[in-house]
Parts: C-alpha cells; structure tokens; sequence
C-alpha cells in the first residue's frame, strides 16, 4: 500500500469522521491529526452513550474509528449502528483481532499503538468504495 502523508492538509477533504476513543492521549493524536488533515471530526467522544447520541443527531457521517473497550464497556453496539447504515470504520484497540466477534470479520483492525496514517489508509479506501 501507499503510505498516507497525513501532513498533507486534505487528503479527508470535509469528510466527517466519527472518533470513540477514551484514552486522551491517543484519541488527542488523532482529532489533532485528522483535522491537520482536512476531516471535520465528530466528537470525540470517550463514552458509548455520547458517541450512540451523536448517531441519532449527527448527518452525513462519512467514516469513524472506534476503540473497542470503551471505560470497561465494548463499542459493539455503535459498530452495529455503522454497519447498519453502511458507514465505513475501523477498529483501533489493545485487544488482538480474535477478540473482535466474528459479525466484524470485514472490518480493519489495528492493535495499539497504531499511527494515524495507518487508520486514515484504511478509512480512506473504504470512503472511497
């Protein structure tokens, strides 16, 4: 795969990216990141119940990433909302992919860390299908 130069500032030219992340560190690496890079990012959030708000409320979402163990809960139930309604998202998590239910076999999944540019690859080719 090419690389993603994430310093390039519009290479998610407007598209909204959803971020359910409760780490601040990591969840501040990637709104700083995707916004460097062009995306209007939704959220983020560090909590299931604000990012499954944001879904009933926000329009034209184009993309998310979702951390699966969310303050001890799983982000199942927002990944279902996304696949429902065709979203593209990825999974950026601690826990190895076998962990992840075998309904999300489709969707990427990237351990910690991962660096940005990995996620915005794979944000990108599934936006872009």
């Amino acid at each position: 795969m090419i690389g993603i130069d994430m310093a390039s500032p519009n290479i998610f030219h407007g598209r909204r990216v959803l971020v359910l992340e409760d780490d601040y560190w990591i969840m501040a690496e990637l709104v700083r990141d995707l916004r460097e890079s062009g995306a209007d990012v939704v959220g983020p959030f560090g909590e299931i119940i604000q990012a499954l708000d944001a879904l009933g409320s926000v329009q034209n979402l184009d993309a998310a990433i979702l951390d699966v163990n969310i303050q001890g809960n799983r982000a199942f139930a927002v990944a279902d909302i996304l696949m429902d309604r065709n979203i593209p998202f990825v999974f950026a998590t601690g826990y190895d992919a076998s962990e992840i239910p075998a309904a999300y076999a489709n969707i990427p999944v990237f351990q910690k860390p991962v660096t940005t540019s990995d996620i915005a690859q794979a944000l990108l080719m599934r936006v872009s299908h």
